[in-house]
């Protein structure tokens, strides 16, 4: 019992000692790019963001028009999202949906014609 509460007064003082922020690049979503390989492993990293003052995150895994096409990634980012959602708590920072888009010559091209 005392273990608990004392693990509850590190999580305060360690949330107090961070100033609120917006973490705009992330590589939470499991399973689809190099960051997270489980939703567990995603939790805990949201929950280990919350204690340092995120209060929101942009969930950004990588998109690279040249090696995946654009209704594949969406599809599998999405899907992880949803298993993602599932397990979402108020001990984690909100979360909003992005990507790291890599940039080459003919991006444009690649994406729109």
């Amino acid at each position: 019992m005392r273990e608990n509460i004392r693990s509850i007064e590190d999580t305060i003082n360690t949330t107090r000692n961070h100033r609120p922020f917006f973490d705009v690049h992330t590589h939470i979503l499991q399973g689809v790019d190099d960051g997270s390989k489980s939703v567990e492993e995603s939790v805990l990293m949201l929950k280990t963001l919350k204690r340092q003052g995120a209060y929101a995150v942009v969930l950004t895994p990588h998109f690279r028009a040249d090696i995946t096409e654009p209704k594949e990634f969406i599809s599998k980012r999405q899907a992880a999202v949803d298993c993602l959602k599932k397990v979402l708590t108020r001990d984690m920072p909100r979360v909003a949906l992005g990507a790291e888009v890599h940039y080459f010559e003919g991006i444009i091209h690649e994406l729109y014609i």
